[in-house]
């Protein structure tokens, strides 16, 4: 049995279509999407260590979208976001509605979730609901079984090969 599941909200009438969510947030026609609050054991810089690996020896841009409450990490986010020249790569949403979050799912190429912590995270389910690939820590491969790109959560390089697969199915 799931105790969880995705949330009820994503199906409210009050839902914002995907064309409205990509016109108020100017999103790039392809992007990753990681719905997490910004704390450190969500793993986000490991996101950022990827995407400078996709682009310093792929040649291949790949655009983030990150939503969430920030809980004390946004801030070093932010500064390594800029040092790492990832500004035109990386799109900080803050927290958003909930009646904006499924279509962000919709739109995106994939939703990666590199996170250290929890069997009950949500997003994997929500990615799976909205018919998304999903990008997961191995540790949670028992729950998800096959419906994942699984990946070292403290390998930068899993994560950007993690991402090269989902971009070429």
């Amino acid at each position: 049995p799931m105790p969880f599941g995705a949330s009820p909200l994503h199906d409210t009438r009050e839902r914002k279509s995907l064309e409205e969510i990509q016109t108020k947030y100017n999103l790039p026609s392809q992007y990753l999407y990681y719905p997490a609050q910004f704390w450190a054991h969500k793993n986000h810089i490991r996101i950022l260590d990827a995407l400078c690996i996709l682009r310093d020896v792929h040649k291949l841009k790949v655009f983030l979208v990150l939503s969430g409450k920030d809980y004390g990490n946004l801030t070093l986010i932010k500064k390594c976001i800029t040092k790492r020249k990832l500004d035109s790569q990386v799109l900080i949403l803050g927290f958003v509605p909930s009646n904006e979050v499924k279509s962000l799912y919709e739109g995106s190429s994939g939703v990666i979730v590199p996170t250290y912590f929890g069997q009950t995270n949500l997003p994997p389910l929500e990615a799976w609901a909205a018919k998304v690939p999903l990008i997961y820590s191995r540790n949670f491969s028992e729950q998800a079984g096959d419906a994942a790109e699984f990946i070292d959560y403290d390998d930068s390089e899993s994560i950007a090969n993690a991402i090269l697969n989902i971009k070429e199915r």
